[in-house]
């Protein structure tokens, strides 16, 4: 139980993330170097999650937690 509440918050912890930054998405999209350097940011942020679950995962299948500081504490609460 403990790693399907991490794993669900970190999955809502991006999707909140792109909530928020989609404005500046299309705001940055507007000029066109800005809007280039976003979406690189936004590509190396979701390989950066992609990364992190897979570890997550991997750990998980092999017993151990894989301790996202902020994240993990609020997995502890039961």
């Amino acid at each position: 139980r403990w790693h399907a509440r991490q794993g669900t918050g970190l999955t809502l912890l991006l999707a909140a993330a792109l909530v928020v930054l989609s404005p500046f998405d299309w705001l940055f999209g507007l000029v066109p170097v800005l809007g280039r350097l976003f979406r690189a940011a936004e590509i190396f942020v979701g390989i950066g999650y992609f990364g992190v679950v897979a570890l997550a995962i991997e750990r998980a299948v092999n017993g151990s937690r894989f301790r996202i500081p902020w994240l993990s504490e609020l997995a502890d609460q039961e």
